[in-house]
């Protein structure tokens, strides 16, 4: 099972509103789902094992990061084929998600993520994180 499905999708956006976006075909979320995990990783991996986190998609304790990660896939979904016109909402979704995962890579959010080991300070000290200006203007 994939850490973000469809059904997933749905529980943040309406079945009209994703099948508009997509025209039906269920293959155009893939790329936008893959760039939303790709990104959660790359901002939490210095802390978190996010291997563990994305082997367990029905962990009730990783709901928040799934349902950032999910709305960080609608806003690229709606960037990729329409990214003149992507609404308020997500959009303003997309930027408290970055900022939720800069909180979390930098330890400033209480979490139940499975830590990786405090042995390397350098990897463990929040530094490296990508803001979202890094993505914004992101070309698939």
């Amino acid at each position: 099972m994939a850490f973000i499905e469809k059904a997933d999708l749905l529980d943040y956006i309406g079945i009209d509103e994703l099948e508009g976006i997509t025209e039906g075909d269920d293959t155009r979320l893939t790329t936008p789902i893959n760039h939303a995990l790709s990104i959660v990783r790359g901002k939490l991996n210095h802390r978190y094992d996010m291997a563990v986190v994305f082997a367990n998609p029905t962990e009730p304790n990783y709901f928040t990061i799934k349902k950032i990660a999910t709305d960080i896939a609608i806003y690229f979904l709606y960037q990729t084929v329409q990214s003149r016109h992507i609404p308020e909402m997500r959009e303003t979704a997309y930027q408290e998600a970055d900022k939720w995962l800069h909180d979390l890579a930098t330890g400033a959010w209480e979490n139940d993520l499975p830590q990786l080991s405090k042995g390397d300070d350098e990897v463990n000290s929040g530094e490296g994180y990508a803001h979202s200006n890094d993505f914004i203007d992101t070309a698939f």
